[in-house]
This record gives C-alpha cells, structure tokens and sequence, in this order.
C-alpha cells in the first residue's frame, strides 16, 4: 500500500529514526548515484533544520540547498521545484521527514516527490527525532 500511495517501487519497514534514516539513506543515494555513472550527483535538498545540514556534508561530502518552508511549515513546492531545477544536473537526493517536524502529513508529498525524481534526485522520508 505504501508504494502505491507513495508512487516507490518498494518501500522498506526498517525502523529509522530521522538521524538513522539520514545515516542509512545518505550513503544509499551515493552508491546508487555512483553505479549509475553519476558520482557528481552531490546536492541534497533539505528543509532547514539547525543539524542536519552539517551532518549530511560530514557523511558523504554533499552540499546543501535549504528549501524555504510556508507559514504551516510544510515545504515550499515552488520553492522546491526552483531549486531541483536550478540543480538538476548535480541533485541527488531530497531528505523529508515524514510525518513533519511539526507533526503534519504534507498534502504535497507526492508532488514533492516526484519533482525531486524528474531532476534526477532521490528521496529519503524519515521519522522526527
């Protein structure tokens, strides 16, 4: 059910907590990325969060691109869609935590998602911390 409604071709159970989703899935984009002939794939999209950046640059050397959030919190799919645009020959992959920080299923996720895919990126969804 997970795959249908998320568009995935799987999904996995694992329990991951947002920092051990971050520590999993970050090495994850990179080898994928990397058998794909695509090594150069170093841009995460990120909603801004005081940690995350700097523990993703230390994992695996990506640089960070913070999407802005609206008045709810919820990511900015304009926002988004600009920066996975502006970054599409470079993105690897989006992290979102799932359901968000502040407690909220995003409407757009999907959309969200799928914007990321077009551009050549992965997605990662993890639990809050």
């Amino acid at each position: 059910m997970l795959a249908e409604i998320t568009g995935f071709p799987g999904v996995s159970l694992q329990p991951n907590s947002g920092a051990q989703g971050r520590v999993r899935g970050t090495p994850g984009h990179q080898a994928y990325h990397q058998s794909r002939g695509e090594a150069h794939r170093n841009v995460c999209l990120i909603r801004s969060r005081r940690t995350e950046p700097t523990r993703l640059r230390a994992m695996v050397n990506y640089r960070i691109v913070a999407v802005k959030t609206d008045e709810n919190g919820n990511v900015d799919v304009k926002d988004l869609e600009a920066k996975a645009a502006q970054s599409a020959n470079n993105l690897a992959a989006l992290m979102i935590t799932y359901p968000s920080t502040h407690g909220v299923f995003e409407e757009d996720v999907r959309r969200i998602c799928e914007i990321v895919h077009r551009h050549g990126g992965q997605s990662t969804w993890t639990a809050p911390t």
